[in-house]
């Protein structure tokens, strides 16, 4: 929010004083959410972002090294291997993260799996992002923390309706909740009805997966408040 707000003014001013006022001014409105200082919830978000990293690099050395076997096809010849061999190292490390996040809270990872399209890595990035679910007492507040809350425009009397989501929440939530929502929809469960229903509405797809994505985690809030699982 302090970026957004800091968006608002027309003279961008940037200094110590100036960002001190932002801030107080958007704590002062209600503004974000409790700093959570627990020393196992920063280890498990820290390895979630390491994941993510090393995911981004390996999807990179993938590409150069597919770049590298067209030439080598050309050439009739070979060329260095060390994109294959950065790729390998990558996947053993990203393994070995992957292995150490199903440590942290694993009742909890094995409560969100039971959801359709939820498996460990979104589990594992729900409870680092969130920390404590009871902190958000509706769905609509998990929703905006995810920065999936639609965005309102006003003008005037004349113009009153509701545009694109936010997207100021994590982006992490966001980015697993759409390959959560993509995966779901491709079974028979109640997020691929849900999804069809809009779509044959004759919403868009992405619209139609968005709004899907918004009933998974009214869906994710209600399960982990409840500590029961998906049925």
């Amino acid at each position: 929010m302090v970026k957004k707000q800091n968006q608002t003014d027309l003279r961008r001013v940037k200094n110590d004083k100036k960002d001190s006022r932002l801030i107080r001014f958007c704590l002062t409105r209600g503004a974000g959410y409790e700093f959570n200082n627990d020393p196992e919830a920063i280890i498990l978000k820290s390895l979630v972002r390491q994941r993510d990293s090393l995911v981004s690099a390996r999807l990179k050395v993938d590409r150069q090294q597919n770049d590298i076997r067209h030439k080598e096809k050309c050439l009739k010849q070979s060329i260095n291997p060390v994109y294959q061999e950065l790729a390998h190292v990558l996947r053993g490390k990203i393994a070995e993260i992957e292995k150490d996040l199903k440590l942290y809270r694993p009742s909890e990872q094995r409560l969100l799996q039971s959801i359709p399209g939820v498996g460990p890595i979104t589990a594992a990035s729900f409870i680092s992002e969130v920390g404590d679910i009871n902190r958000f007492k509706k769905p609509k507040q998990l929703a905006a923390y995810a920065g999936l809350d639609p965005r309102v425009f006003e003008s005037g009397a004349s113009i009153k309706g509701k545009g694109y989501i936010t997207k100021r929440g994590s982006k992490i939530l966001r980015t697993r909740l759409y390959n959560a929502a993509s995966v779901a929809v491709l079974h028979d469960n109640m997020f691929k009805d849900f999804f069809q229903k809009k779509r044959s509405e004759g919403k868009p797809y992405k619209v139609a997966l968005v709004a899907t994505m918004r009933k998974m985690i009214h869906v994710i809030h209600a399960v982990w408040t409840r500590g029961t699982p998906f049925k």
